[in-house]
């Protein structure tokens, strides 16, 4: 339909009938041709062998009696009939076929690209149809940007957006991406990647956390830890004995656990003066960061001088894009603040959810 609610009538010229029709992402629309929805609740086998939620149809709507639209995707999938087969593709706005309907199965389009089934095995192609991932993968699933794919013969594997096999040995576990860089483990012992797929010199560490500022903190034997730059040069040694474990710079402090403790060390690995002993902390981020003392939540900067003093607010969520955040109010009821704290409404609520900006 249009925007006033008239049939396209590209899409009545192109086909008369879906079994399914999918949300627009990007101007595509994933459709089904042929075969039939079916209530996976009733016991019966698909065509397509689902192992997870993931292959089910994410944004099916079914009419209910009162005329709204009710979304029952965790239960509905497409299979196919004797005479009458299911198969997929992708429209776009003007009804054309961007990507015939000749798959087993598709997933919702991601940034232009989507995973697909064909013959035992998946994929992923792109808009117009062409392999982006080769099919010859058990199971791919997108993971921070990139195509993560199990391999019968070397495990994990990872393809960026244009095809490209960003680590062609078997990994045990990889991290998330971060500033270009993931730390990824193999027997037991961690090293970091870039998205082109260059490994960073060295590697073989007992831990290691990601990158925050061209630098990454890692643990390089049982007695020390160490902070690295993206060439894998060590920069300096900290004693296991005193640091347990570290995440990342940020705003040029690095949040670390001693015990129960915690602390931050600035880029001279000095550690940073606070107002007293953190129980709980969080990443610096634009020059803040959230703590707890004894006394109740806080937020420092990066001199550990209070911007929100313990006691004006039982609980502080993280500020978004916007620069704000919820405050929990001491008669636990919730309020909007700035970048400095302060309220931006005098009425209060029981729930605020952020949603992005």
């Amino acid at each position: 339909l249009g925007r006033d609610g008239e049939l396209l009538p590209s899409f009545a010229d192109t086909i008369t009938e879906f079994t399914f029709v999918g949300s627009p992402k990007r101007g595509l629309l994933r459709v089904c041709v042929g075969g039939e929805l079916v209530n996976t609740e009733e016991g019966k086998i698909p065509q397509h062998p689902l192992t997870s939620l993931n292959g089910m149809l994410e944004n099916f709507f079914t009419t209910v009696a009162d005329g709204t639209l009710d979304n029952s995707h965790q239960s509905m999938i497409a299979r196919s009939l004797p005479g009458s087969i299911a198969r997929w593709g992708i429209l776009d706005t003007l009804g054309n076929w961007a990507v015939p309907p000749v798959y087993e199965y598709l997933h919702d389009p991601i940034n232009g690209q989507m995973i697909a089934y064909q013959n035992g095995n998946y994929g992923v192609i792109d808009a117009h149809g062409d392999t982006i991932v080769p099919f010859e993968y058990k199971r791919i699933i997108n993971y921070n940007g990139f195509w993560r794919v199990n391999s019968e013969k070397i495990g994990e594997v990872y393809f960026n957006w244009r095809g490209h096999q960003i680590l062609d040995i078997g990994v045990d576990s990889i991290s998330l991406f971060q500033e270009n860089y993931a730390s990824y483990r193999r027997e037991d012992r961690w090293s970091y990647v870039d998205k082109q797929g260059t490994l960073v010199p060295g590697g073989g560490y007992l831990q290691a956390r990601p990158f925050g500022e061209g630098l990454a903190a890692v643990q390089v034997d049982s007695t020390d830890w160490a902070f690295i730059d993206t060439s894998g040069q060590l920069q300096t040694r900290l004693p296991a004995t005193t640091f347990h474990d570290f995440s990342h710079f940020s705003s040029g402090r690095c949040l670390f656990r001693r015990g129960v403790q915690f602390g931050y060390l600035d880029r001279a690995f000095r550690e940073m003066p606070l107002p007293g002993v953190l129980r709980k902390a969080a990443d610096f981020d634009r020059g803040r960061a959230i703590i707890e003392l004894e006394t109740g939540v806080a937020v420092i900067d990066t001199s550990g001088n209070f911007l929100i003093p313990p006691g004006t607010y039982l609980h502080l969520t993280a500020w978004n894009e916007a620069n704000l955040a919820v405050a929990t109010l001491p008669n636990n009821q919730k309020c909007l603040v700035d970048s400095q704290g302060v309220r931006l409404h005098e009425t209060t609520f029981d729930d605020i959810i952020l949603k992005g900006g």
